[in-house]
């Protein structure tokens, strides 16, 4: 059992939870958020040419990355009704920390 414990100690990386942070955010989350808005700052360069293929590619990610938020938040709040996933927030709590209604 010792040597199981000092395996997790050695190659589990540590987080460290602070009042801030999001359980629920993961790297995809992150990469999705950052391709959306480096197309929507390419989308505003272009404001002159209407109908530049770049508003169209910036539009379908920014759904996407809704979309996946939209999913995240919609999970955590089924485990939180279950009783199970997050300790210390009920469903209203999610409902703003997520984002949802943003638009």
């Amino acid at each position: 059992m010792a040597t199981l414990q000092d395996t997790i100690a050695e190659m589990v990386p540590k987080t460290h939870i602070c009042t801030k942070s999001k359980r629920w955010w993961t790297k995809e989350l992150t990469q999705l958020r950052r391709s959306a808005n480096k197309l929507g700052r390419q989308a505003s360069k272009l404001s002159d040419c209407p109908y530049h293929k770049v508003y169209a590619k910036h539009a379908d990610a920014a759904k996407l990355y809704h979309n996946t938020l939209e999913t995240k938040a919609m999970t955590l709040e089924r485990l939180v009704r279950k009783g199970g996933g997050t300790r210390h927030m009920d469903s209203t709590q999610i409902h703003l920390s997520t984002g949802n209604g943003w638009r």
